[in-house]
């Protein structure tokens, strides 16, 4: 992984943790929304870096599953509160 994927990955993070703050202190619909895309973008980045992550890069990979675990785990709580919020 080149340094400038690195900081590709690393300001996506960055982003959905940001968005995650935001939402958490405001619970406005548009930084749900700008949550859920931060999240959808941070999946996708990592899906595309997945091949350039060396054996020497598992620790790093690992630091950034860790840090995009609390985004990721926030939007999917917004979908299902969303979700039981159109079944009723």
């Amino acid at each position: 992984m080149d340094n400038q994927d690195k900081m590709l990955a690393e300001d996506i993070i960055a982003d959905m943790q940001e968005c995650t703050s935001k939402y958490l202190s405001t619970k406005k619909e548009i930084h749900a929304k700008m949550l859920e895309i931060s999240v959808n973008e941070g999946l996708e980045m990592f899906e595309s870096l997945m091949e350039s992550f060396d054996e020497d890069d598992e620790d790093i990979k690992e630091i950034y599953r860790l840090n995009m675990l609390v985004p990721i785990q926030l939007s999917e709580l917004i979908l299902l509160r969303k979700q039981s919020k159109e079944e009723k």
